[in-house]
């Protein structure tokens, strides 16, 4: 019962006591009314009368009478003069006998008493809640408390089912768990990093050579660092301008891990710190870059390129890019998500890359970072020539008539890749035979991959 709801009780109380005793009172009134006789003639008529005081004179005998009826159970006869004749044309006194009459009075008085009893046993119930109910709700587990009773919920299935294909697949429900059962990985899997760059067929047609580049460094114990970079196809020295950005990314984040003894301490900075690390880095390598151009009599813009760089650790992930690219990761209950936002132009082909004059202008609101403060169970970076077989990338709404960028990791997709691997490691295969098997996907593990025309990068790390 609620604090506020004890007053109403007791007062309610009150009047469950005060209505059963003006109800017994009651009873005994009609009772003895009952049981008195008053003799009556054809000749004779009561006339009551008014007083000053406005009430009937009659009624002044009838609390004597009431209190002598109670005190005798005998039957009440009208009392008769001495003197008086009988008369031939008077009715004879009448005599009303009551038998049990303490009786009846005791059980008609119990049976109010009853009927007030049960409507204040529901009132109060509806007030208070049921003792009853309130122990069956004290019994009952929390969870099934804030469940709908009207509800039926579906039974939770591990099975995996099927979906439809990549290009059609909806957006995932955030509550939609995955197919693959993480529960036991910290015992059972190790952290494993592929990266695989392979040629596209349009390149291979026009002779080009492949633009993109990817490089990964483990420091143990599930830290490390991962980038990759996509070369603008429109510039001559873009493969070039990849290779370089991403060594130098790659040394410079190494050598921030150790300075910082982050995978010492087991820790990670907070956004604004590594953001500042980030513009710092960055611009450094920009500057060398300019004059690697120079020395070569280039402009620094034939080195256009897009990157995308991740520091993975067992607590968490830091990200940082510019331009376009797709990255995402998997929470510890393999949920994936996407991690960034690719850059890209007005134009459909048009593309923000590391070498754009406003990237180094505004870096602060053109270099996007992100820090995951979570355990992750894998990470995917990938190009643009990836991104239409692994990401949901482009959806028409029918409400708004346009097409829209989910940026969402197709669940599936990665589900099942990291199934495979985890089959085939159960089976004795060694880390070169699954990066093997990690290429051969990239190469034409579906018909999307074989047929795409651009370079295609993906760094991967899984639990496996």
């Amino acid at each position: 019962m609620k604090q506020y709801q004890r007053p109403l009780i007791l007062v309610l109380s009150a009047l469950l006591l005060l209505s059963s005793m003006l109800i017994v009172l009651l009873f005994i009134r009609l009772n003895t009314t009952n049981q008195q006789a008053i003799p009556i003639t054809r000749s004779t008529t009561i006339t009551p009368t008014l007083t000053n005081s406005g009430l009937i004179t009659t009624t002044k005998s009838l609390l004597p009478a009431t209190i002598e009826s109670i005190l005798s159970t005998n039957p009440t006869v009208a009392p008769k003069p001495d003197n008086a004749k009988p008369q031939p044309n008077a009715l004879k006194p009448t005599t009303t006998q009551a038998p049990n009459s303490f009786g009846a009075i005791l059980i008609k008085s119990l049976l109010g008493l009853s009927v007030l009893a049960v409507g204040g046993y529901f009132l109060w119930a509806r007030l208070s809640g049921s003792p009853q109910l309130a122990h069956q709700r004290r019994s009952m587990p929390k969870p099934l408390l804030r469940q709908n009773p009207a509800i039926t919920l579906p039974p939770v299935s591990n099975s995996t089912t099927p979906r439809p294909q990549p290009a059609t697949v909806p957006s995932a429900p955030s509550n939609l768990k995955p197919a693959v059962d993480q529960s036991m990985r910290h015992v059972n899997h190790q952290f494993h990093v592929f990266s695989e760059s392979i040629i596209g067929k349009s390149h291979i047609q026009h002779g080009l050579l492949c633009q993109d580049y990817s490089q990964h460094v483990s420091l143990g114990e599930g830290w490390g660092v991962a980038v990759m970079a996509d070369g603008l196809g429109s510039r001559k020295l873009s493969h070039l301008g990849s290779e370089f950005v991403v060594e130098a990314a790659c040394e410079q984040l190494l050598e921030l891990v150790k300075q910082q003894t982050w995978h010492e301490t087991n820790q990670l900075p907070n956004l604004q710190q590594w953001q500042n690390y980030v513009i710092y880095i960055f611009q450094d390598i920009y500057a060398k870059l300019q004059k690697k151009a120079q020395a070569e009599k280039q402009s620094v813009h034939e080195f256009a390129c897009t990157l995308i760089s991740v520091i993975y650790s067992p607590i968490g992930i830091l990200v940082a890019h510019i331009g376009d690219g797709r990255a995402g990761y998997s929470d510890r209950h393999g949920q994936w998500h996407s991690m960034i936002t690719p850059h890209k132009g007005e134009e459909a082909n048009e593309v923000m890359p590391f070498t754009a004059d406003q990237v180094w202008k505004n870096p602060s609101e053109l270099i996007e970072c992100q820090v995951i403060n979570e355990q992750i169970n894998g990470f995917v970076l990938i190009s643009d020539g990836c991104e239409k077989h692994t990401f949901q990338c482009s959806q028409f709404d029918q409400a708004t008539q346009r097409w829209h960028d989910p940026n969402q990791p197709h669940q599936q997709f990665f589900d099942r890749l990291q199934q495979l691997f985890r089959e085939k490691k159960q089976k004795g295969q060694d880390l070169h035979s699954l990066q093997s098997m990690f290429k051969d996907i990239l190469e034409r593990g579906n018909t999307g991959f074989a047929n795409e025309p651009d370079d295609k990068t993906m760094i991967l790390g899984l639990w496996i």
